[in-house]
C-alpha cells in the first residue's frame, strides 16, 4: 500500500494481478456561521466564524479569503473554526477557498462592516454566570464577550430595547497567522455551553474578540 501526496490511496490487489487506487472525497463547504452566536450573515472583518462542510482534512487543510490563508482555531472533518481577515480584498463580498490535498472547494460570502455576535456567556459584576438563578442585581455591571464588530465600530448596546451604557470594550487580537496543519482544539467548556453538539469557541482562551461590560442601571429586572 502506498499513499501519494494528494492523498490517494494505492492498494495491490494481488489476487487479480492489479494496483487499485483509493481517491479521497474533495471537501464541501455547507455554510459559514458566527461563532458566537450561530448564525448566518455577512462576515465582518476580525470575525471569528464556523465553517461547516463535509471531507476537511484533520491533519492538513487550509482556508484562504480572496487568496489570504486564515488562522485556524479548530478543524475536525466536518467543521472549522476560523478568524476572517482584519480587511477584505472587497467591501462587499469575499471568496473563501478550502484545501485539502484531495482538492479545494470555493463559496462567495457577503461581506460587512460588521455583524455581532454574544457568545452564550454573560458574568455579573462577582464573576459568577448570570442566569435565573444567579441574576444580575439591580444598578450592577455585567460582561459579555463578543466577536463580528468589525474594525473600530463606535459600539451600543441595548436590553429588551433598553439602552444599556458600555462601560468598556476590549478588543483582544492576535499576531495573524495561519497554517495547514491541524490547530489545537478549543472545545466550549464554558457550564452555559454545556448543551452544545459541536465544540464552540471558548471565550476565556481567545486572543481576538472583544469584552463589553454593561451598566445595568437602567435595567430593574436582568
Amino acid at each position: 500500500m502506498v499513499v501519494d501526496p494528494s492523498g490517494a490511496i494505492f492498494v495491490a490487489d494481488l489476487g487479480n494481478g492489479l494496483v487499485r487506487k483509493l481517491t479521497p472525497n474533495p471537501p464541501q463547504v455547507t455554510g459559514v456561521v458566527n461563532a458566537a452566536s450561530m448564525l448566518g450573515g455577512p462576515v465582518a472583518p476580525g470575525e471569528l466564524a464556523t465553517l461547516f462542510g463535509s471531507f476537511f482534512d484533520p491533519s492538513s487543510t487550509q482556508v484562504l479569503f480572496d487568496g489570504q490563508a486564515v488562522p485556524l482555531l479548530y478543524l475536525d472533518a466536518g467543521q472549522i473554526n476560523l478568524e476572517t481577515p482584519s480587511a477584505f480584498a472587497s467591501p462587499s463580498s469575499s471568496v473563501l477557498e478550502v484545501k485539502t490535498p484531495a482538492g479545494a472547494a470555493s463559496i462567495t460570502l457577503s461581506v460587512a462592516a460588521a455583524n455581532p455576535g454574544f457568545f452564550p456567556v454573560v458574568l455579573n459584576a462577582d464573576g459568577s454566570l448570570n442566569a435565573a438563578a444567579q441574576p444580575a442585581p439591580a444598578g450592577s455591571v455585567v460582561t459579555l464577550y463578543a466577536t463580528g464588530a468589525g474594525n473600530s465600530q463606535p459600539l451600543s448596546a441595548a436590553i429588551a430595547n433598553l439602552p444599556a451604557a458600555i462601560v468598556s470594550s476590549q478588543k483582544r487580537r492576535r499576531r495573524p497567522h495561519a497554517s495547514s496543519h491541524s490547530p489545537r482544539i478549543l472545545p466550549f467548556g464554558h457550564p452555559a455551553g454545556g448543551l452544545q453538539r459541536r465544540p464552540r469557541l471558548q471565550p476565556a482562551r481567545l486572543h481576538h474578540h472583544r469584552t463589553i461590560v454593561l451598566d445595568l442601571s437602567s435595567h430593574p429586572n436582568v
